[in-house]
């Protein structure tokens, strides 16, 4: 994984852990909150398919 995936990664985990609020994700990787809420859908299915495989 490249730096900006492992960055990605640990910021939706806070949005996912600490109620961390999308809109502030989004300003902390620079994205747009359209943009924050694609890649969270992305992310919640990589933890639906990682949970059903492990």
């Amino acid at each position: 994984m490249s730096g900006r995936e492992l960055e990605r990664v640990e910021v939706m985990g806070r949005v996912a852990r600490t109620g961390l609020k999308l809109l502030d994700a989004a300003a902390m990787l620079q994205l747009s909150y359209r943009q924050a809420k694609r890649l969270w859908g992305r992310y919640g299915r990589a933890r639906v398919a990682a949970w059903e495989c492990g």
